[in-house]
C-alpha cells in the first residue's frame, strides 16, 4: 500500500511541480509582449550574470540598431579610455615675456564635446599677466578630420545631428553662448577665446581664426573636460548624436574620422562577444546592424560597470525614458537606451531590469517595420514583465 505523502514531501513535490511553470513565466509573457510586432523583431532576456537564457524571439535576427548603437559607443569609450579619462584642450604659442606674446596663441581642440565658457575661462586664467598678443587666437581642429557629418549627412552639415562635428567646438559650433551654429567651428571657438580674453583687458591685434599649430611649439596651457563617465551619461540619457560622433571620432587612430571611429567601437563590441556592422558612433544611419544577442552580449559584459550602468536613463527622469515606464516596479528596476528611426519604422529598447529577488536581466527588444508607438508599448510591456519576475 502506497504512503500518504507527509506535508513537507508534498510541499517539496507542489514545489517541483511548480517551478518550471514559475521559470517558464517571464519567457511566456515577453513572448506575448512582442507578438503583436510580427516576425521582424529580435528579442533576448538573459541573466546578467550567469547568462542563462530567460526569453528568445528571433535573438541572432540582425537589423537597424539605431540609436542602441549608443551602447557600444559607450561601452568602446569607457573601457578604451577609462571612466576618468578627460579630453584636453589645449593653448600652444610662445611663452609670455613680460606681459607679450609676441606671435600667435593657438587653442587647439582634443574632442570635448562639452567645450564651454569654464575651459575657455580656465585657459585664460594660465595667461593672467598677459597684456598683449601681437598675433591672433587660431581655432585648430586637426585632431579630428573636417567632415562635419556622419555618413547620413551630407558632410557638412546635418541639423538633426545637433552641430557640425569638429575637434574643437565652443558650444557644439558657436561663437557666442546663445549665437547661432557656425559652418566653422574652430573659427567661432577661437572667436569666443578672443572675447573672453578682451573682457579681461588682454590686446589682441590679429583676428580670431581657424588653422594649425606650428610644429615644436610647446603648450602653454591646457583645460581639461568632464572625466569620461559624465561625457557618456550626457550621451546616453538624452541620446545625443553630435557627442556620440565626437566620441566616435576620439576613438579613431588620428586624425579622427567616423569610418575610424564605428571600426573602433566595432572591434571593443567584438572583443565584448557581440558581432555588429557599424557605419558611425550615433545609429542615425540604419546601416549600423545588429541582433538583440549581440546588445545583451554588450550588456553582459558592461553589467559591472558602474559608470557604464549610470549613464543609462531611468524612467520618469531626464532622458528617454522620462515618459516611458512611470509607474509600477519597472520605473525603479528598469534602465536602458532607446532606439528610434521613424523613417524606417525602427524602434529599440535595450537595457536592464532587477526582479524582485533581486536578479539583474539584460535585455534587448530591436522592431522593424512597425508603428513606433506600437513597438514602445511592446517594449515597456517586456519590460514591465522582466520587473515582475520573481
Amino acid at each position: 500500500m502506497r504512503r500518504p505523502l507527509t506535508t513537507a514531501a508534498a510541499l517539496a513535490a507542489a514545489a517541483l511541480t511548480a517551478a518550471p511553470a514559475q521559470a517558464a513565466q517571464p519567457e511566456r509573457a515577453v513572448q506575448r509582449a512582442v507578438a503583436p510586432l510580427g516576425k521582424k523583431v529580435s528579442v533576448l532576456v538573459a541573466d546578467a550574470k550567469s547568462g542563462k537564457r530567460i526569453a528568445a524571439v528571433r535573438p541572432a535576427r540582425r537589423q537597424s540598431l539605431g540609436s542602441t548603437t549608443k551602447l557600444l559607443t559607450a561601452a568602446a569609450a569607457l573601457r578604451r579610455l577609462g571612466p576618468e579619462a578627460r579630453l584636453t584642450t589645449e593653448l600652444i604659442g610662445p611663452p609670455p615675456l613680460g606681459g607679450v606674446i609676441a606671435g600667435d596663441v593657438v587653442l587647439r581642440g582634443g574632442g570635448d564635446p562639452l567645450l564651454d565658457d569654464a575651459q575657455l575661462g580656465a585657459l585664460a586664467d594660465q595667461l593672467a599677466g598677459v597684456t598683449l598678443i601681437t598675433g591672433s587666437i587660431v581655432g585648430d581642429e586637426s585632431r579630428f578630420d573636417a567632415r562635419r557629418t556622419g555618413p547620413s549627412g551630407d558632410g557638412v552639415f546635418d541639423a538633426e545631428l545637433g552641430g557640425p562635428l569638429s575637434a574643437l567646438a565652443y558650444r557644439r559650433g558657436r561663437a557666442a553662448p546663445d549665437g547661432p551654429v557656425q559652418a566653422d567651428p574652430a573659427r567661432a571657438a577661437a572667436a569666443r577665446f578672443d572675447d573672453v580674453l578682451e573682457a579681461r583687458g588682454v590686446t589682441i591685434s590679429g583676428v580670431p581664426r581657424a588653422g594649425t599649430a606650428p610644429a615644436g611649439v610647446d603648450a602653454i596651457g591646457g583645460a581639461q573636460s568632464a572625466p569620461m563617465r559624465t561625457l557618456t551619461r550626457a550621451m546616453l540619457r538624452p541620446s545625443d548624436d553630435w557627442i556620440a560622433e565626437l566620441l566616435a571620432k576620439k576613438l579613431a587612430p588620428a586624425p579622427g574620422s567616423t569610418a575610424g571611429g564605428a571600426a573602433a567601437i566595432q572591434a571593443a563590441a567584438k572583443e565584448l562577444g557581440a558581432k555588429v556592422a557599424l557605419v558611425d558612433g550615433s545609429g542615425l544611419d540604419p546601416r549600423d546592424r545588429g541582433s538583440a544577442a549581440a546588445l545583451v552580449a554588450v550588456l553582459r559584459r558592461m553589467a559591472r560597470d558602474r559608470a557604464f550602468i549610470a549613464a543609462l536613463a531611468r524612467p520618469g527622469r531626464p532622458g528617454t525614458l522620462q515618459d516611458r515606464l512611470t509607474s509600477g516596479r519597472a520605473k525603479r528596476a528598469c534602465r536602458g537606451k532607446t532606439g528610434t528611426l521613424p523613417s524606417g519604422g525602427v524602434s529599440a529598447l535595450a537595457g536592464y531590469c532587477t526582479t524582485r529577488k533581486g536578479r539583474r536581466l539584460a535585455f534587448a527588444v530591436l522592431a522593424r517595420d512597425v508603428p513606433v508607438k506600437k513597438a514602445q508599448r511592446a517594449q515597456d510591456r517586456v519590460a514591465r514583465a522582466l520587473a515582475a519576475t520573481r
